[in-house]
């Protein structure tokens, strides 16, 4: 014989303690089944996300708004700046990053050329390939001619050969020219500045040594 069945035909008490009996087991059922439903739904979220997952990651990755900043040789944090920032990174990549520990100065495009001034010297790379046309070390530029009629600015160096750098109009040419003239100016400043600097630290040494 069922006891469930035995209580249902026992009557009213009976039907209600059956009533009461499945109340009881449902309601501990019910948790139950919203766990594995629960647990279903995040499987099946997983696997979704498992074969779509390289464009949920790239959806999610906010695009670059600006070209990272690049620091100078002396890893001074600098105002940011476009124009500044794309002639680092030329400095940086050419030769192999012969180039990278010289400060940039200042840089002019010039269509298919740009001319790139450091600390150092100045050099004439190929905008494209990044291939580096001449480089001429202020130590040993000797004169600047301005060749206004052929838009022309040419270096004279003292080694008796001279770079030439061909600007394309009246107005790039003006420019190269005046950068030049400043980039050499700044170079002679700095190599007073470091006699002066130099003498000063062999007084100091000699009156430290007198006293």
């Amino acid at each position: 014989a069922s006891p469930v069945r035995d209580l249902r035909d026992g009557g009213s008490v009976g039907r209600a303690l059956v009533g009461a009996a499945q109340g009881v087991v449902s309601a501990a059922l019910k948790p139950a089944s919203g766990v594995l439903d629960m647990v279903e739904m995040m499987c099946s979220t997983s696997a979704s996300a498992a074969v779509s997952g390289p464009a949920v990651h790239s959806a999610s990755v906010r695009p670059r708004a600006r070209p990272p900043r690049a620091l100078a040789s002396d890893a001074a944090l600098q105002p940011y700046d476009q124009s500044v920032r794309g002639g680092q990174e030329l400095l940086q990549r050419v030769e192999a990053g012969a180039y990278r520990g010289e400060q940039l100065l200042e840089h002019v495009g010039l269509g298919p050329r740009t001319l790139i001034c450091t600390d150092a010297r100045a050099l004439l790379v190929r905008s494209g390939s990044l291939d580096l046309s001449w480089q001429a070390p202020w130590q040993a530029l000797r004169g600047v001619e301005l060749q206004p009629a052929r838009h022309v600015v040419r270096l004279q160096l003292d080694t008796r050969q001279s770079q030439k750098i061909e600007c394309g109009s009246a107005g790039a040419t003006k420019l190269v020219y005046a950068t030049v003239m400043r980039m050499r100016a700044r170079y002679a400043e700095a190599l007073v500045a470091g006699a002066l600097a130099g003498r000063t630290q062999e007084q100091r040494q000699l009156q430290a040594a007198t006293a």
